[in-house]
């Protein structure tokens, strides 16, 4: 039998409010539906009062509630007083699994009593002025000797330590707004701008170019992880900045000037030079981070003295990746357009002090179509100074400074 947790929670950990909940997510719903259909969910008696009448007992499951007073009664569930006689009552001979769904002590309780397998939790990215919050944890993968996020191995388990090795997928817990707002935890930051680190002239290198293994090189697999440049993961790794500086307050070790110099390197490396000597707009497979070499596809051109070997992928394989996320970048995080549920936009520029104007125009949104517009002056585009939002051409929001603003219903 294994013993589950599962929880959906925002930025500041809040899963609730007045013994409720915050949201309507359609998707996250049905998620807890499907990953607990045909099992045991175990919940407090606050947590059990709080779905709606029409839907208790949640159906298709078996539902347990753990209250201090045994007179307790509820139609078609089991009661216990402890968690611990709750996990004994199906330990033997159960295939299924036993969910933990709340509430704020019932998830500590279970933490705190390390009967937890495995956890499903949804990260909700916004601020819902909770009451009731999800209680600090130990996430596993903080390495305390490197104060970084670091992997684990393929094979694991509960007493299994993180390797020891930062890679650049260990700035992903930011992507989605994660870790907590710690001082220690931003100390992960500073590789970002080390030589030592991840910093190189061309890109950034996933793993850090002080370790023993760390390599370019133009033998053996031609996708390599132990030192090239890969497009995608510098895309999560500008998110997950992005996110830093945006939601965090102990932000300082990275500037936004910081992130527009990463982001502009990313840009050059979307090129490539022919044989011809003509540069053309190009994405691959992984970048050497000190030439701005497309080593794969060096490689794979002339693969074992033949040319391009349909074994591994034909003609240009790399030219299918696509995959940067380069515009994203440049919209939700660089001009900080964020669309956000309830048909409302978080405005968040990262766009460095200096910049006297900007324009991002006609973008679709909800069957709209938005612009952003910077012009310090004025005398940019004649349509006013500071910072200004357009829908359907018409301004709806100016502000003198480019700052962080929501504007609802759009």
């Amino acid at each position: 039998m294994k013993v589950s947790l599962i929880v959906a929670m925002d930025r500041d950990r809040g899963i609730g409010r007045d013994n409720d909940l915050m949201w309507h997510l359609p998707n996250d719903m049905r998620f807890f539906k499907e990953t607990t259909e045909n099992q045991i969910v175990v919940m407090g008696r606050k947590n059990y009062d709080s779905i709606p009448e029409k839907y208790r007992p949640l159906p298709k499951r078996e539902n347990v509630i753990l209250t201090r007073n045994m007179a307790f009664q509820a139609k078609d569930c089991q009661v216990f007083n402890s968690l611990s006689n709750a996990i004994s009552n199906f330990a033997e001979g159960n295939e299924r699994k036993v969910f933990i769904i709340g509430g704020g002590e019932i998830y500590k309780l279970a933490l705190d009593k390390g009967v937890v397998d495995e956890m499903f939790i949804t990260h909700i990215d916004g601020d819902y002025d909770a009451d009731t919050f999800f209680p600090d944890f130990d996430e596993g993968l903080w390495n305390k000797e490197l104060n970084f996020f670091t992997v684990l191995p393929k094979e694991y388990d509960n007493n299994t330590k993180p390797l020891n090795v930062r890679e650049l997928i260990g700035y992903v817990p930011w992507y989605f707004n994660i870790p907590d707002d710690k001082s220690e935890y931003a100390l992960a930051w500073n590789k970002i701008k080390d030589s030592t680190g991840f910093s190189a002239p061309i890109g950034l290198t996933v793993t850090e170019q002080s370790h023993p293994f760390f390599e370019v090189s133009y033998e053996g697999v031609e996708c390599q992880w132990n030192g090239p440049s890969w497009p995608y993961v510098t895309t999560q790794t500008l998110k997950s900045m992005a996110n830093f500086l945006n939601n965090y307050s102990n932000n300082k070790s990275v500037s936004k000037n910081d992130y527009y110099n990463l982001l502009l390197q990313y840009a050059k490396q979307h090129q490539f030079k022919k044989d011809t000597g003509e540069i053309v707009n190009w994405i691959d497979e992984n970048l050497n981070p000190f030439t701005g070499d497309w080593i794969s596809r060096t490689r794979l051109k002339n693969w074992e003295g033949k040319g391009w070997s349909k074994d591994k992928g034909g003609v240009e394989r790399g030219k299918d990746y696509n995959h940067s996320g380069f515009c994203d970048l440049v919209l939700s995080d660089l001009l900080g357009i964020k669309p956000s549920i309830n048909n409302s936009i978080e405005i968040k520029p990262l766009i460095p002090q200096d910049w006297e104007w900007f324009a991002a125009e006609n973008i679709p949104f909800q069957g709209k179509e938005i612009s952003l517009i910077w012009d310090k002056t004025g005398e940019k585009y004649g349509l006013g100074k500071g910072l200004m939002l357009f829908v359907d051409q018409m301004l709806v929001e100016q502000k003198d400074k480019i700052q962080k603003k929501v504007i609802n219903k759009i």
